[in-house]
């Protein structure tokens, strides 16, 4: 989870695509997912709750379960906190997952940053 950190405690990252001339690079690249806006939604933690905010994207930013009908009600404005077992769905066909890191890519994040 690549992060823009203000403390700490808190850390959130911005989710959409690439755009050299509108100087946008986001930290989560969705392309090719051309239904993803540039500046599409950021994600946060507190290092335990989760939230995702859409930033007033073209296609809605939308929270559902891995199982069962996709969601049909995008999100709205303002943050929403959604658990680890429910999914981040926008765009065309991107789905986001958040989970624990395993032992190993904490080992190997750690090795990046050390």
């Amino acid at each position: 989870f690549p992060t823009r950190r203000s403390s700490d405690l808190s850390a959130s990252a911005l989710i959409g695509r690439v755009s050299v001339s509108r100087n946008i690079h986001p930290d989560i690249d969705c392309d090719p997912d051309t239904g993803v806006s540039r500046r599409h939604a950021q994600i946060s933690t507190d290092g335990t709750r989760w939230w995702i905010e859409d930033l007033e994207s073209a296609n809605g930013t939308f929270i559902g379960s891995p199982a069962g009908p996709l969601p049909t009600d995008p999100i709205g404005r303002g943050r929403v906190e959604f658990a680890p077992d429910q999914r981040i769905y926008l765009g065309a066909w991107t789905r986001i997952v958040v989970r624990r890191a395993t032992e190993d890519e904490q080992e190997a994040f750690a090795g990046l940053t050390s």
